[in-house]
């Protein structure tokens, strides 16, 4: 059996590629069964390869301290939308004197509030459509 180095899955020894994440597989010289397996938390694994490497605590904080100004879309990569939600902030706070202000801010706290339910859920997205879905970033799972 050949262990794929991506992924940790074991493949039959005449395979080329690993049947679970589709990497390329190495033949080790020393495949004598005594080489070391990377174990992961339940909720991280590396075979799901539509999970972001960001962490979900991260963009939820973000999202709760300073959504209205589209922190966490910053976060996760989708820079036009954080954008977008920092201006209508922004024209709501300079034109609230007319009244208008009052209902521009509408529109940033209820995406703000849907972007928190979303991330709560695991289906909080970053710009590469992978969802964010670990709650510690990949560098904190891997040590």
């Amino acid at each position: 059996m050949i262990t794929c180095k991506n992924c940790g899955t074991e493949s039959p020894d005449d395979s080329v590629f690993c049947q679970t994440c589709g990497k390329k597989l190495q033949k080790d010289n020393n495949s004598s069964g005594g080489g070391t397996k990377k174990t992961f938390p339940a909720e991280f694994s590396p075979k799901d390869s539509d999970i972001s490497s960001k962490s979900r605590l991260i963009a939820l904080l973000l999202a709760v301290l300073a959504g209205l100004m589209g922190i966490h879309h910053f976060y996760s990569g989708k820079i036009s939308i954080g954008i977008a939600l920092a201006f209508m902030t922004l024209l709501s706070l300079f034109t609230s004197w007319l009244g208008i202000g009052v209902l521009i801010i509408f529109i940033p706290v209820i995406w703000t509030f849907l972007d928190i339910f979303v991330i709560l859920t695991g289906n909080y997205k970053d710009k590469e459509g992978k969802k964010i879905k670990n709650w510690l970033p990949e560098k904190v799972l891997n040590k």
